[in-house]
């Protein structure tokens, strides 16, 4: 994403985190495709579904007038297992952040990523299990 004032094609907010889960990539997917996911995940952008690839994973375009971009999830088998690989290409649609609101984002967005994906596999891999980690709350 090129945009004047800026030296390169690489997003401001250009973020990979690799989660493994310990369950088979068509029972992640089932979660991975669930609207409520990509309501928690990207909760400060709006986002549309740009492509539904069922075991594959889901890829949004951003549909908000702040900032451009394209997020993902890709499911990759794993042995059985699944590895999330998640991806955010985001850029501001009025031009570039200030370094640091830039870095500020994405230390912030990695965080909340981060631990949704983490609640993300904890639940999946409950499920997988046959453990209902909320039995007995």
């Amino acid at each position: 994403m090129h945009r004047a004032g800026q030296d390169t094609d690489v997003p401001q907010l250009d973020l990979i985190i690799d989660t493994y889960v310990h369950a088979d990539p068509e029972t992640v997917a089932i979660r991975v495709a669930d609207p409520a996911l990509a309501a928690q995940l990207w909760m400060d952008w709006t986002v549309e579904v740009a492509e539904q690839r069922g075991v594959e994973g889901v890829r949004w375009n951003l549909a908000d007038s702040r900032v451009v971009g394209s997020t993902e999830v890709w499911i990759e088998p794993c042995g059985g297992h699944s590895l999330l690989h998640t991806f955010v290409r985001v850029d501001r649609a009025t031009g570039p952040w200030p370094r640091w609101r830039a870095a500020w984002l994405r230390r912030r967005t990695r965080s909340r990523l981060s631990r949704t994906l983490w609640n993300l596999k904890d639940e999946v891999e409950a499920v997988a299990s046959g453990l209902d980690r909320h039995a007995g709350s």
